[in-house]
């Protein structure tokens, strides 16, 4: 089963590229488990700039990906981080295309950013919030 997740914290620390971010999901509904992600700077700035509603002067990459799909006439529709194996973390950046669902695989990072730019839903299986997660109120 899949469970929503929203964006609960991201800490973006600039001073050393190669140190990773930490991203924080937290489940829509009760018992609100949260979700620990390490992630790259380039995509926590991507998702930071995204929740701040900041405008980049020129696409920045996930801009690109999603333009190109649009003008494809592909739609992006969700996020699915499905699978936990060997503390990293995969996911499905899910897409509609000439009239059927792809899954395509991609980092949760990556897809989060995108969830965060065209504001869709962030879902998690239940057996990975299972193996990572834990409580908050």
């Amino acid at each position: 089963m899949l469970r929503e997740m929203d964006v609960y914290r991201l800490t973006v620390i600039p001073d050393d590229p190669r140190e990773p971010q930490q991203l924080v999901l937290r489940e829509r509904a009760a018992p609100r488990r949260c979700l620990p992600i390490l992630i790259g700077l380039f995509e926590a700035t991507a998702i930071e700039m995204r929740l701040n509603r900041t405008e980049a002067l020129r696409p920045q990459t996930h801009d690109l990906l999603v333009n190109a799909l649009e003008a494809v006439g592909g739609e992006v529709c969700q996020v699915e981080i499905y699978k936990l194996q060997d503390e990293t973390f995969f996911a499905w950046l899910v897409v509609k295309a000439n009239g059927r669902e792809v899954r395509v695989d991609a980092r949760p990072s990556d897809c989060v950013a995108i969830a965060t730019l065209k504001n869709i839903p962030i879902l998690v299986e239940e057996q990975v919030l299972g193996d990572a997660s834990h409580a908050s109120s």
